[in-house]
């Protein structure tokens, strides 16, 4: 069997933000779903946030994506929520709670510094 060749890179983005979103897309797409850059960066900033807990933390969300321009509407932030719930990229263990799962996001939360190191293959 002929030898891949392999391609190293080292790629610094601008913001954690741009790194989740990046991190995110992978996964998404390994997994055959399909998502649009307003929908990364709304699972990217649900997931600094370290998730929504209650119903007042659920409104502040839904104003944190609205004044962002992230989207246009609360209905327009819940329909994404309720798709990648039924996704299961989202986990929703009680009503007015959403966290992203962690088969799509490690706990790198509360680190300040840190790096993804992916390989990365077709055959």
């Amino acid at each position: 069997m002929a030898e891949i060749p392999l391609i190293k890179d080292k790629i610094k983005l601008v913001s954690k933000v741009d790194l989740m979103k990046m991190h995110l897309y992978i996964k998404l797409t390994s997994n055959n779903i399909s998502v649009s850059d307003s929908e990364l960066t709304l699972l990217a900033s649900l997931y600094l946030q370290k998730g929504i807990h209650n119903k007042e933390e659920m409104e502040k969300f839904f104003q944190y994506c609205i004044d962002n321009k992230v989207r246009l509407s609360v209905q327009s932030v819940r329909n994404i929520l309720a798709r990648f719930t039924q996704l299961k990229v989202i986990n929703k263990p009680k009503p007015n709670q959403r966290f992203i799962s962690k088969d799509y996001m490690l706990d790198v939360n509360n680190e300040n510094n840190f790096a993804f190191n992916y390989t990365i293959y077709s055959l």
